[in-house]
């Protein structure tokens, strides 16, 4: 069965606090919504439908969404091509349509501009009016903060990481070891 035929509707919003919320809606089959963590995967229930709050961008590109057709087999869609850029660009609290596209032969979820034409490398534009101007500067620092969170997020669990292994080292080799 192709894409269509499942009828696979997924939806992305921007939240308050640098986060996502993402809906789906299945009509052949249920969805598993999976994030990877470092050392665990995190299921959502299989359903037909649901939503999912408080992804960080590091999160969102972490994730997959895999289906669970009727019949068939279990296909794999990725969001890691979600570009920051696009991201900041989000409304705050609105749902915005995804669009299923092979990209390097693996289904992903790209967002979709008027909810069928994926987002890509739109030309730059020159304007002239200062509002456009401030609203383009505005975006950017929204997706270099979005980016900053993530390599935050990212150098946050390194260290954690580096932290229980150092724990567990210092156990190995009891009080006398030093390191």
């Amino acid at each position: 069965m192709s894409d269509e035929a499942y009828n696979i509707s997924m939806w992305l919003r921007a939240d308050v606090g640098e986060t996502f919320s993402l809906q789906f809606n299945i009509n052949n089959g249920r969805g598993i919504f999976r994030v990877s963590r470092p050392g665990v995967l995190e299921d959502s229930p299989a359903n037909n439908e649901g939503m999912i709050c408080g992804l960080t961008l590091a999160d969102l590109h972490a994730s997959e969404f895999l289906l669970v057709p009727s019949q068939g087999h279990r296909k794999r869609y990725l969001f890691n091509d979600l570009a920051a850029r696009h991201l900041s660009a989000l409304p705050l609290n609105t749902w915005s349509a995804l669009q299923v596209v092979m990209v390097d032969g693996q289904c992903s979820f790209l967002l979709s501009d008027d909810g069928s034409v994926p987002i890509g490398d739109e030309p730059e534009t020159t304007s002239t009016d200062p509002e456009d101007e401030i609203d383009t500067l505005q975006r950017t620092v929204r997706a270099l903060t979005l980016e900053l969170a993530a390599e935050r997020e990212k150098a946050h669990k390194l260290e954690k990481m580096a932290f229980m292994l150092e724990q567990e080292l210092r156990q190995l080799l009891g009080d006398e070891g030093e390191l």
